[in-house]
């Protein structure tokens, strides 16, 4: 794990006034590019064999070829966007009285999921997705409108997880209580 910290950004909590550290617990950066890496050696050496397969002469080995390598081909257009994803996709959530927003953003696309304080059922870790069979855990918010809560935090420490959650369901109770 690497942990960097952003000396620059300070957060201070709202209520307490404490400072919140603001550090990255992640290794996606070194799996992007790895995978980037990777991806680029895949393709360097399947655009070798493509290449010797469309200058080929006509015929039946010329046609088996190309369609043979497709499948490398397409494995490797997916590592690269993997990469891309990986390196480049940031989150962010914002909440105020009205509504809460969780928005994802890859380079000029924003993915975005809005909903009303009205809406929400419940806050609390629930599972994010699975992986190798086992259960990866986030902050969820329950949500009338979904059968599954909205996820977000997976690469959190489960610490930083449980107060989110409980930041969260802090404030939605206090909204929810009214003034």
């Amino acid at each position: 794990m690497t942990h960097r910290r952003h000396s620059a950004t300070k957060v201070i909590c709202p209520t307490c006034k404490a400072p919140i550290p603001s550090h990255d617990v992640n290794v996606s950066e070194g799996v992007g590019l790895f995978l980037l890496v990777f991806g680029a050696i895949w393709n360097g050496i399947v655009y070798t064999f493509v290449l010797g397969a469309v200058t080929e002469g006509p015929g039946f080995m010329k046609w088996f070829m190309i369609l043979f390598m497709v499948p490398f081909v397409l494995a490797g257009i997916a590592v690269i966007l993997g990469a891309v994803y990986v390196l480049f996709v940031k989150a962010s959530f914002a909440m105020n009285r009205e509504a809460f927003l969780l928005r994802r953003e890859i380079l000029f696309v924003r993915l975005q999921k809005r909903h009303g304080i009205s809406e929400i059922t419940g806050v609390g870790i629930a599972e994010a997705y699975r992986q190798n069979g086992v259960p990866v855990m986030g902050v969820g918010i329950h949500v009338k409108s979904q059968d599954h809560a909205i996820t977000f935090g997976s690469g959190l420490p489960a610490d930083e997880k449980k107060w989110l959650a409980w930041e969260i369901y802090d404030f939605w109770t206090s909204v929810a209580a009214g003034p």
